[in-house]
């Protein structure tokens, strides 16, 4: 670990975490907060480069690239789900873009995979928690729904029943002739917010920004455990 790999990872930390705070607050991070994390990381490079004339080699090593280039790979690969419906929204892809730019490792460690794998188990954590407080005492879980058995386990780690308090949830089913079905597909870019109070299906929209965060924080640590 260098200056620069602390600065960088300074930089990063700030930046996820305003992204953070907003996803949460307002479900929409302005573009300004990427722009300002990778300007800010621009600005230190330069002084680097040119002010202390640290070499570029020393700045990019063969870990930096495989981190950079797997993380935007990661993030490629999401936005192309987007175009299939599966719930991946414009800010993610610049976030994540935006990440494996910045800090892409950090003391040896890939930070970009880590930081999305911790995401993704506690994204599917937090859905399959509601599901077991939710539905701990149905013995016919998703009974309603006429869908085969492998539909009903694959929903149970993305679909709950909506609880009152819920504010960003995407309605998960749809009736058609007069029978309950899943519906996974979803556009966080265009589509409306569930309005309905409670009792029907939904699949979460937990900020994603927090739970990359998060995951950006668990992997920093074990880099820095290890």
């Amino acid at each position: 670990m260098n200056e620069f790999e602390i600065i960088r990872a300074v930089i990063t930390i700030g930046m996820m975490s305003a992204a953070a705070y907003w996803d949460v607050k307002t479900r929409y991070v302005d573009d300004r907060v990427w722009v300002f994390g990778l300007g800010s990381f621009a600005i230190v490079s330069a002084v680097f480069i040119f002010v202390f004339e640290t070499s570029t080699q020393e700045l990019i090593g063969p870990l930096n690239i495989i981190g950079m280039m797997s993380g935007m790979g990661i993030a490629f690969a999401g936005w192309i789900m987007k175009f299939n419906g599966m719930g991946y929204a414009t800010g993610d892809f610049f976030g994540l873009l935006a990440l494996s730019i910045i800090l892409p490792r950090f003391d040896g460690i890939t930070i970009p995979i880590l930081a999305i794998m911790f995401a993704s188990v506690l994204s599917i954590a937090i859905t399959v928690t509601l599901n077991l407080r939710i539905n701990i005492k149905s013995k016919n879980f998703f009974s309603e729904f006429d869908e085969p058995a492998y539909k009903k386990v694959l929903a149970y780690f993305i679909i709950h029943r909506k609880m009152e308090n819920e504010k960003f949830t995407f309605p998960a089913e749809i009736t058609v002739n007069g029978k309950r079905k899943f519906q996974f597909r979803h556009d966080p870019d265009i589509q409306e917010f569930s309005s309905e109070t409670k009792g029907i299906y939904v699949c979460t929209t937990t900020p994603m920004m927090s739970h990359i965060f998060a995951g950006l924080s668990c992997a920093i640590i074990m880099a820095l455990v290890l």
